[in-house]
């Protein structure tokens, strides 16, 4: 099998993208060796112990936070987002990218309530985005049995409020998640480039007969509801996860 770069070119004979070429062969062998219907292998390592969180007090919500990092400068970003975060009842998950610089983790080891995850790379639109927030998820709803929100968020973030504020506002909303997701009718041109990205093929398995697709952000703010939800049907399934949310247009 031969692999091209972006240029045509035969990826093999560039000494730049040689490695890649070969790690790719790899990926594809192996998935060609899974049985016909199994999904991507979650690699959930959720057995992990934290101390859990102070309960939040009246008219606060208890927040976990996940932080993912790949930037050369996420040990200044990261560290000022978890300061102005920051409360006894949150909780902050934080993945480093395995190619990123180690230099935020050393920060991270000083922090009591920020806990690293177990560093893996981790490619923008593919499933070990997905992979990671459900692992924070299953880490976060062990570690903390009240917690009201799960927050998924980068290192380019900037906060704009402080944790006590969101804290806040969100203790008079728990039960609803707040997500980004276009209806087709409002934005059928990028609804239509994102068409390949919605074929069944690339999905495990197929969607349900009849299923309706909506396009958004990745970044959410997930009610403890909508959080366990997910890490119990992506316990029970090893491909896609399929929900059905009710939506309401804001």
């Amino acid at each position: 099998m031969q692999l091209l770069d972006h240029e045509g070119r035969n990826a093999a004979a560039q000494p730049s993208s040689a490695a890649a070429h070969a790690a790719c062969l790899a990926a594809i062998d192996e998935r060609l060796r899974r049985a016909a219907g199994d999904g991507m292998p979650l690699r959930a390592r959720t057995a992990v112990q934290l101390p859990p969180p102070a309960p939040a007090g009246p008219g606060r919500a208890s927040l976990a936070f996940l932080i993912m990092a790949h930037r050369r400068f996420a040990h200044a970003t990261v560290a000022r987002l978890v300061r102005a975060l920051d409360a006894p009842s949150h909780l902050f998950l934080l993945h480093i990218d395995a190619r990123a610089h180690s230099a935020v983790a050393g920060w991270a080891a000083s922090e009591p309530r920020v806990h690293l995850l177990e560093r893996r790379p981790v490619g923008w639109g593919a499933a070990s985005q997905v992979e990671v927030l459900l692992e924070a998820v299953a880490i976060a709803l062990a570690a903390a049995p009240s917690l009201d929100f799960v927050i998924n968020l980068s290192d380019a973030d900037v906060a704009l409020r402080t944790g006590r504020e969101l804290s806040s506002f969100l203790a008079r909303h728990r039960g609803t998640s707040f997500v980004a997701a276009k209806f087709p009718a409002r934005d059928g041109m990028r609804y239509g480039a994102h068409a390949t990205m919605r074929t069944p093929a690339w999905l495990e398995p197929p969607p349900p007969q009849g299923t309706s697709f909506f396009h958004g952000s990745q970044w959410a703010v997930l009610s403890a509801e909508a959080a366990s939800r997910l890490h119990t049907v992506s316990s029970c399934s090893r491909g896609t996860v399929w929900c059905t949310p009710q939506l309401s247009e804001h």
